[in-house]
């Protein structure tokens, strides 16, 4: 199999700083959240809950998105696998009179 592609490692490390960022601002709301007066916490959470289901919605559609890269990448690397066998099934062999 080939090395796993520059351009996916960057990916993943992108996908996981914004995981992080994330995951930051979710934080600092949930301490307001928590800080706020308690006629106010009902509508903080409800932003809280909608925020991370537009977190969640667009981290299922980055990964559906980096899986079908992925697959793409290993069908290339089963592509080249096979004509690499092919091309090395159909050299001809060396004949005894070519080896003396």
């Amino acid at each position: 199999m080939m090395p796993y592609p520059e351009s996916m490692m960057e990916g993943h490390q992108a996908m996981m700083a914004e995981i992080k960022k994330q995951n930051d601002a979710l934080a600092t709301q949930v301490a307001e959240m928590n800080k706020a007066p308690q006629d106010k916490k009902l509508d903080l959470l409800s932003a809280i809950v909608t925020r991370m289901i537009e977190q969640r919605i667009s981290m299922d559609e980055l990964m559906a998105k980096m899986n079908r890269e992925m697959m793409r990448s290993l069908a290339a690397d089963e592509e080249t696998m096979s004509a690499e066998a092919t091309t090395m099934e159909t050299k001809p062999e060396a004949t005894q009179s070519e080896i003396k």
